[in-house]
């Protein structure tokens, strides 16, 4: 295989791959211009902060990993209140994934 013949092959591969859109979820009272559903945090009884959120909403449609903090108190931040979850506790969790049912 010649090198230009290499480079066509790996141009077309480039070309032909998927390309992933994001978009900004913070410029909105619930992050997102229409969710479907909105989870505030308060939905499951019994967390503290500090504690381990892992399944705990999966009745809800949606499950961390490896695990977020639920929080009760945070500095003010635009469109942000609290109870929450955060990717910090000991050392920040990076990277994190938040997985939902549908």
């Amino acid at each position: 295989m010649t090198l230009k013949t290499a480079f066509l092959a790996f141009s077309s591969f480039i070309l032909s791959v998927s390309i992933s859109h994001a978009a900004v979820i913070d410029s909105s009272s619930t992050g997102l211009a229409s969710p479907d559903q909105l989870i505030a945090f308060d939905e499951v009884g019994g967390l503290t902060g500090g504690d381990v959120v892992t399944n705990q909403f999966a009745g809800l449609g949606v499950t961390f990993s490896p695990n977020l903090f639920f929080i009760t108190q945070f500095s003010p931040r635009d469109n942000f209140t609290t109870p929450a979850l955060a990717n910090f506790g000991s050392a920040p969790i990076d990277p994190f994934s938040i997985l939902f049912e549908n």
